[in-house]
């Protein structure tokens, strides 16, 4: 197994951390590279290429099997902040897992 050679790739530090971390190691042409949905891998901090798509904020349901819930606009309609956070976390779940099984 690799181990984590930076901050941002140890899963048992404090999300915001990590975060912080990476934000602080890449360049600001890296950032902009990371706007599109098609990623270029930033080899020196060990980041491989990735496709996310337009946008999840619906869910992910474009690169196959997965939940999709109604527009961004329809979502706020709602006014239910804890509506939205359990479907950011069912969308993420669903990346990752997608993510995961793709990279076997």
């Amino acid at each position: 197994m690799e181990t984590a050679t930076y901050p941002f790739q140890q899963t048992g530090l404090p999300l915001n951390e990590r975060v912080q971390d990476l934000l602080s190691r890449l360049t600001l042409d890296e950032k902009v590279s990371l706007i599109p949905q098609y990623q270029a891998e930033i080899e020196r901090l060990g980041i491989g290429a990735y496709k996310h798509g337009t946008e999840g904020a619906h869910g992910i349901s474009w690169l196959g099997k997965a939940t999709s819930f109604p527009q961004p606009v329809g979502l706020a309609c709602t006014w239910n902040p804890e509506l939205l956070k359990q479907v950011g976390s069912a969308i993420g779940d669903e990346a990752r897992a997608f993510i995961k099984r793709i990279r076997r």
